[in-house]
């Protein structure tokens, strides 16, 4: 069975997948809504109709949380073998910074 392609970022207007015949591969695409996506969004050429769709799919949160994910893990096996040092602490911090994710707003300001 075929995942379901996310509508397009942009516009939320339908997406599709066509195959490049002369190339072998695969392509997402946005129908946009009417045909007037204010961007040209595609995906490049996959070697399978799967891999298209993942690629579509994949969207900068889904990154975000995977990265912050992986610090997470490292910071906690690194504390429970007693040696969390400023190094992953600063390292969490900068990606924090550089995704602009420093700030909540469960904080009170």
């Amino acid at each position: 069975m075929d995942e379901e392609l996310k509508p397009c970022p942009f516009c939320g207007g339908d997406a599709g997948v066509s195959e490049i015949r002369a190339r072998h591969a695969f392509s997402a695409y946005c129908s946009g809504r009417s045909h007037q996506c204010a961007v040209t969004v595609e995906t490049a050429g996959y070697e399978s109709r799967e891999r298209a769709i993942a690629a579509w799919n994949t969207r900068r949160n889904d990154l975000v949380i995977e990265d912050l994910s992986m610090l997470i893990r490292m910071m906690v096996t690194k504390h429970r073998r007693g040696n969390l040092d400023e190094e992953y602490c600063q390292k969490a911090m900068d990606y924090l910074q550089r995704e602009g994710l420093q700030g909540s707003v469960l904080r009170a300001s």
